[in-house]
């Protein structure tokens, strides 16, 4: 995933990946959730309303994936 140069790619390989279920499918549906918010929000293209409550809940959701990825990790030993 990180040698991925384009979000599509990205996106298509961490699809593949949760099909083995080594991604929670809540996760692939959160990333695709933000990303079609992403073009509205920042560029204003059409009416955009996140609401504090629906905002809450992606976060929510954003951290729960940022620590099971973070438990996931592979561990590096600097020396």
């Amino acid at each position: 995933l990180l040698d991925g140069r384009s979000h599509q790619n990205v996106k298509s390989r961490l699809h593949r990946w949760s099909l083995t279920g080594n991604v929670e499918r809540d996760f692939l549906c959160l990333l695709d959730e933000l990303q079609q918010m992403r073009d509205p929000a920042r560029y204003g293209l059409q009416p955009w309303i996140l609401s504090e409550d629906q905002a809450g809940m992606l976060i929510t959701r954003a951290e729960r994936m940022l620590e099971i990825t973070a438990l996931r990790a592979p561990r590096r030993h600097l020396t």
